[in-house]
């Protein structure tokens, strides 16, 4: 065979074989793209699974009865509105909150602003991680699939960082909110605006960040506590216009503890706190300079949030799950109830982030997402995700 027909034999092998290749190589592009596109899918659902169940940060209840609505953030930076007489948490939607930088979640803080008017509507203080405090409009109207969160006015600060608290006063026209080592004051005027104090009326601290606000109203005296970074409660007379630094309640800011992270008055009298090394103690609200007059053996593991109930039980949430207590200020555990039991129990295994109450109605938020809706007269219960 002369060289010229060899490459022309060549040629031809080569137009047979490219077809062939051609072919194996869309194929294996084909299943490369086919495998990769089910890989990013994996990943947006795992992170969607994640995204839809951020741990609760706060719950804050508008209203009372079975009308009540209870307000939940969550670590993702979404609102959620569970019912007092329904099973199913509805969705939220924002008119004007995080639609800026100022008002962006998660938001850290809630707080009711007044109670719900005849319209259904009710009025809200949001403490968000643009470092202001947002003032919300939150209509809950009867009949609608959505509740409405609608930012009102100008957004309230700005704070020195992320706003972790917000405490108001019984009658809902003043607040205190935290961030960092401070914690400006605000008033409510008639028409149910928010404006800031004087400078001379904030909290200001310089030992910690103050991570929870707590109220106690004795006739005119009103004191503000502050649950600090550094492992101390701090106590302030707020009755005046200029705030007075009652110190440390306990009297000795050196004695070591976790952060402090649970704030909660009982019975108008009882101070209980607790804090990220399961410690819990009990003070005498009104001589916060006097010793703890019970504390609670360790729990096992970070304390998140303490509740009142009417009846005088004391809840204690964190890691542990919850923990029900009675007889303040000893503080007895309540053991062997087969009620509590039947209540709490199932809360033993789980990570208990926030709790919030109405007169019927206890809502439990939960580091998985979930809001657990109990009715406090133990007739029914409901659970919504």
């Amino acid at each position: 065979m002369s060289d010229v027909d060899r490459q022309s034999a060549t040629r031809a092998r080569d137009a047979m074989r490219a077809p062939r290749a051609t072919a194996t190589a869309t194929a294996t592009a084909t299943a490369t793209t086919a495998a990769t596109a089910a890989i990013r899918a994996t990943t947006r659902a795992r992170a969607t699974a994640r995204a839809t169940a951020g741990a609760v940060l706060r719950i804050a209840t508008l209203g009372d009865g079975d009308d009540a609505v209870a307000l939940v953030s969550d670590a993702t930076g979404t609102l959620r509105a569970v019912r007092g007489n329904e099973s199913d948490a509805r969705a939220c939607a924002l008119r004007g909150l995080g639609a800026s930088a100022a008002t962006r979640g998660p938001f850290w803080s809630m707080a009711s602003a007044g109670a719900a008017n005849a319209n259904g509507t009710a009025r809200a203080l949001v403490g968000t991680s643009g470092k202001h405090l947002a003032t919300c409009v939150v209509d809950a109207r009867d009949g609608g699939e959505t509740i409405e969160v609608r930012a009102e006015g100008d957004a309230l600060g700005p704070h020195t960082g992320y706003v972790r608290d917000v405490a108001t006063t019984r009658d809902g026209r003043t607040a205190w909110s935290c961030a960092c080592n401070f914690a400006p004051k605000w008033t409510r005027g008639e028409d149910g605006t928010w404006t800031a104090a004087a400078a001379r009326e904030t909290l200001r601290l310089f030992t910690g960040d103050i991570l929870r606000l707590c109220v106690l109203e004795d006739g005119d005296d009103v004191t503000v506590f502050c649950g600090v970074a550094d492992g101390t409660v701090r106590a302030f007379d707020a009755s005046t216009t200029t705030p007075r630094d009652l110190g440390a309640v306990g009297g000795d800011a050196s004695a070591p503890r976790g952060r402090v992270s649970a704030l909660c008055v009982v019975d108008g009298r009882w101070l209980v706190s607790g804090s990220h090394d399961g410690r819990v103690l009990v003070h005498d609200a009104r001589t916060p300079s006097s010793p703890a007059v019970a504390e609670i053996e360790r729990l096992d593991g970070k304390v998140h949030d303490i509740l009142a109930l009417d009846d005088g039980r004391v809840l204690v949430a964190g890691e542990f799950g919850i923990e029900v207590f009675e007889n303040a200020p000893e503080l007895a555990p309540s053991r062997g109830d087969e009620d509590d039991e039947e209540m709490f129990g199932r809360f033993r295994s789980l990570a208990i982030r926030a709790l919030a109450k109405t007169s019927s109605r206890l809502f439990v938020g939960a580091a998985s997402g979930e809001v657990t809706a109990i009715r406090l007269d133990r007739e029914r219960r409901s659970r919504s995700r």
